[in-house]
């Protein structure tokens, strides 16, 4: 299976911003504010004025003139970073992102705004702190759902970057290979699940799926289905794919791989034993893709699948915890399963 050469990383340092009660500063006077979820805010007033804050994180809480917990990730010095705002504005464009960055003496050294959602920075040098906040430019409603900063990466690693989902290119390829295997990322709640690279190397032509929603939108709703199809059948015309793998090794991606295994002809899921296994919350319920997900699990049972990884039933006061975890190490059992 030819391809072209690609980075085997999609994301190195990531984050997810949230906006969480009691966590930064909010301004208050005159708002209507409704936490749906946690990746669901919804904000409205109408009598403040352009160029006053909505919200503001901060990096480091001597930067905070109230007592609040630290929101943003620490960033490293001298690198390039990209932003991307996943919200819904009304009236368009009239909420801005700005950061304010600054030295240890806390003077302010430099900012950055960013007035259509998507932009980049490079984190100076001489930077100890920063902040982040979301600066009224004659907005009405607002509905937020996170701030994504991530190292800067190059399209071309990229089959498809559209609203939170990314698909890689094809990974580790090699030239007389017919099994394209397609591996979902177990979603962790505050960052971009990724594969670590001495997993990821081990697995040859495979497409790497993440997202940047929570629980992943379970990749499973409308547009994120018709973006995944498009891209399996694009690969599929260029190379000579005869059979899929798809890959899953926690409760959201295996119950993915489950899901796709029966939209693909000559496809079979390997999954861990906890596919499916979610714990209810509002978070849970309320998360775009929920629905397709309940639906698709009562065809888990007849699907084709390797269960490659039995998980130890987690203790009840445990599972709530259980999906926020990182559980890639679990895919050295797939790669030894599939090298046997």
């Amino acid at each position: 299976m030819n391809s072209k050469e690609s980075d085997n990383s999609m994301v190195n340092q990531n984050a997810i911003i949230y906006w969480q009660p009691h966590i930064g500063e909010t301004y208050m006077y005159g708002s209507i504010i409704n936490y749906v979820t946690k990746d669901h805010v919804t904000f409205q007033n109408d009598l403040f004025s352009a160029g006053s804050f909505v919200h503001t994180w901060l990096s480091s809480s001597s930067y905070q003139v109230q007592r609040s917990v630290v929101a943003l990730p620490l960033l490293e010095n001298g690198i390039e970073y990209q932003i991307k705002m996943n919200a819904s504005v009304m009236p368009e464009n009239t909420v801005y992102l700005q950061f304010k960055f600054y030295d240890r003496y806390e003077d302010m050294i430099d900012s950055v705004t960013i007035k259509n959602g998507v932009g980049k920075f490079i984190y100076p040098n001489n930077a100890y702190a920063y902040s982040m906040a979301l600066i009224n430019a004659g907005l009405q409603e607002l509905v937020f759902h996170h701030v994504e900063i991530s190292e800067a990466i190059h399209e071309k690693q990229l089959l498809c970057d559209n609203d939170g989902l990314y698909i890689s290119d094809i990974l580790n390829n090699k030239t007389n290979s017919s099994l394209l295997q397609v591996l979902f990322t177990e979603p962790v709640v505050g960052t971009i699940g990724i594969v670590p690279d001495n997993l990821l190397n081990q697995i040859p032509d495979v497409v790497q799926i993440t997202s940047s929603k929570l629980y992943g939108g379970f990749y499973m709703n409308n547009q994120v289905e018709n973006d995944i199809i498009a891209v399996l059948d694009q690969i599929q015309k260029i190379y000579e794919v005869q059979s899929i793998n798809f890959i899953g090794y926690g409760p959201v991606s295996s119950a993915a791989a489950l899901y796709y295994a029966t939209k693909v002809t000559q496809s079979t899921a390997y999954v861990s034993s906890d596919y499916g296994d979610i714990s209810l919350s509002k978070n849970v319920i309320y998360t775009d893709g929920y629905e397709q997900f309940i639906a698709a699990k009562k065809n888990f049972v007849n699907t084709p699948k390797h269960t490659y990884y039995q998980v130890e039933p987690l203790i009840a006061n445990l599972k709530i915890v259980g999906t926020l975890l990182d559980k890639s190490s679990r895919l050295q059992s797939y790669i030894d399963f599939v090298g046997h």
